[in-house]
């Protein structure tokens, strides 16, 4: 009987353990790359709607790639579109290899790497539009399989 309530207490743990290390994303979405070569006018546009302007909010990326990406790092533009229109613009650098040539990622073929961006706040509620751009020098990338933008809630420990 002791086993039963062990192996029963090791369950209900794992569960806690899942559900309290779970990322709950408010916003997730993937743009995969056609023939996984990403030209540098190949905007991926992401449309978020911000509700709460006092929670403040995790961004991150997530870069799906192979070993046909021929750079240590990826550099991208952020063009962010307040709802009031006003622009934003910032430089987001990922670093996707070692320096030996390790990939950073994990996966086999698509390698699959989470990068933070940071922590924001949202000055005003309403619909905000991210374009992410790649920054690199040569005009299509091979190798980059997909991007993808989350946003979380940054919890305050009370």
């Amino acid at each position: 009987m002791p086993k039963v309530f062990n192996i029963i207490g090791c369950v209900l743990a794992c569960m806690l353990l899942f559900v309290a290390c779970s990322d709950e994303y408010v916003f997730q979405d993937h743009k995969v790359i056609p023939n996984e070569k990403w030209k540098a006018d190949n905007d991926l546009t992401f449309v978020l709607t911000i509700s709460d302007t006092t929670t403040s909010y995790r961004l991150g990326f997530t870069i799906r790639y192979n070993d046909k990406y021929a750079y240590q790092n990826l550099y991208m533009f952020l063009k962010t579109t307040l709802p009031n229109g006003k622009q934003v613009i910032d430089t987001v650098s990922c670093d996707l290899f070692e320096q030996d040539g390790n990939p950073l990622g994990k996966g086999n073929r698509i390698k699959e790497r989470s990068v933070i961006y940071g922590t924001l706040n949202f000055p005003m509620v309403g619909k905000y539009t991210m374009k992410v751009i790649h920054a690199m020098r040569k005009d299509t990338l091979d190798g980059i399989n997909s991007i993808g933008m989350f946003l979380s809630e940054v919890k305050v420990n009370k």
